[in-house]
């Protein structure tokens, strides 16, 4: 009976020993305990492997180590230096091949994967270092006046070029062409600068440079307030202006630095609020800007506001004519509480009815104010009279007025021509109607209608 190789058969053992050993524990339904490799260079190469899932490498005589169950196989692979041949392997049952050594472990393992030099090969040199140097300042940037960069900088004695470039995550503030940066938003933009190998060098270590691109200062300006006095009991437009109008973000308006008063949104640089009503007393009013992605936040100086107590007012109303006849002058009388001054808008309903009168003296009363109408409707109409105050009288509104219009009387007359024919001629009736009608009139023969016409002026 032939034998096999002692080597051969050490390797089959080793591998059915780990076999009957994993499915010993297995079959126990205990966990098999952990068994240890260390993988060795003996020269120069480098040995990858994996174990229980675990990837490792290793070029050093004091090798790697990686652990998995009893019974997890090992894969390996040796790749030899430049100059260098794979030998063989020590330690690892059944492997021959440097591409290739799968084994399992029964117990704790050493291998070593073994180099040697090639006869005759040249000494290997050892490749010298380079270094980049920036001899360019990087600029100050501020969003809204952004200036191209174009970087500068020394590299290593290879000779190759510097090469510039963007980091990723600067894409959305800066991009570069041609070894030119161009800067687009506010934040930080970081500036990569590689130097090649060659035969006699290393790659020179990547060097950076961080341009930063603030947000574009802001003006916000005096609030704008109606008037520098309004009454306790009015609430009044505060305005503000942020120089910058492609500024977007709100602006908080504040009564003595602390106290909000409202806040709105920026639009085309301004923004508007309604305030009030205030205590009585001097307030100072500011307005701060929060500031948006590209523009700075900003304070306003402050604006005087004087906060006073008015006189409440009453304020009557009364026509000349009521009803009136449709087309005719109708004169409102308005007056409010004696000393007032100021303006009376009359109202039909929501719409103003001419300009707003002066209060003066009116038919004996002061305080008084009168305008005359002829454009009312037919119909009723709802009067009002709105007083529009002063620094010391309070504005008011009085009751509505109802004012009737009605039509006016008309007459009509009639003509033939010609006033006397015969059987089958033709006659023209002419109707006559009040100045300023309008509307149809129908001819009638006793009760039945004969023709018609629309009234017009001739």
């Amino acid at each position: 009976m032939n034998r096999l190789p002692k080597s051969i058969t050490r390797s089959f053992l080793a591998v059915l020993i780990a076999t009957l050993v994993g499915v010993v524990w297995v079959g126990l339904g205990l966990a098999a305990p952990n068994r240890t490799v260390t993988v060795k260079v003996s020269g120069h190469g480098v040995v990858k492997g994996v174990l229980y899932g675990h990837r490792f490498h290793t070029s050093s005589p004091r090798g790697v180590k990686s652990s998995g169950p009893s019974g997890s196989e090992v894969a390996l692979s040796a790749t030899p230096s430049a100059h260098y041949r794979f030998l063989r392997w020590s330690g690892a049952p059944g492997c021959r091949t440097a591409k290739k050594c799968n084994f399992k472990i029964a117990r704790n393992t050493i291998v070593t994967a073994n180099f040697d030099r090639v006869s005759g090969a040249a000494v290997q040199q050892t490749a010298s270092a380079q270094s980049i140097t920036f001899t360019s300042t990087p600029p100050t940037e501020t969003f809204g006046a952004l200036v191209p960069y174009t970087p500068t900088a020394t590299g290593g004695a290879s000779g190759n070029p510097v090469a510039f470039s963007i980091e990723a995550r600067s894409s959305g503030v800066c991009s570069i062409s041609s070894d030119t940066v161009t800067f687009t938003n506010v934040g930080t933009c970081v500036i990569d600068a590689n130097q090649a190998a060659s035969a006699s060098f290393t790659a020179a270590p990547t060097e950076r440079q961080t341009v930063t691109v603030a947000r574009a200062a802001t003006t916000t300006l005096t609030p704008v307030l109606p008037s520098s006095r309004v009454s306790t009991t009015q609430t009044f437009p505060i305005s503000v202006t942020v120089t910058s109008l492609a500024a977007t973000g709100q602006v908080t308006f504040y009564d003595a630095g602390t106290i909000s008063l409202g806040s709105c949104n920026l639009s085309a640089g301004v923004c508007q609020i309604t305030a009030g009503p205030l205590t009585a007393g001097i307030h100072s009013i500011t307005a701060a800007y929060f500031g948006d992605a590209n523009y700075a936040p900003s304070a306003s100086s402050v604006a005087a506001l004087k906060t006073i107590v008015l006189t409440n007012t009453a304020t009557t109303m009364s026509s000349n004519a009521n009803p009136s006849v449709l087309g005719s002058s109708v004169t409102f009388t308005a007056t409010t509480t004696t000393n007032a001054t100021g303006t009376v808008q009359f109202k039909a309903g929501n719409a103003a009815l001419g300009s707003p009168c002066t209060l003066g003296t009116v038919l004996g009363f002061t305080s008084s104010c009168s305008i005359n109408v002829t454009s009312l409707p037919s119909g009723s109409s709802s009067i009002t009279a709105v007083y529009s105050g002063d620094g010391t009288y309070e504005t008011s509104t009085s009751s509505a007025l109802t004012q009737n219009v009605v039509a006016a009387d008309s007459t009509t007359s009639v003509v033939s021509s010609p006033s006397t024919s015969t059987y089958g001629t033709q006659v023209t009736f002419t109707a006559t109607v009040s100045t300023n009608a309008t509307g149809i009139v129908t001819f009638k023969d006793g009760v039945n209608p004969i023709g018609g016409c629309t009234v017009a002026t001739l």
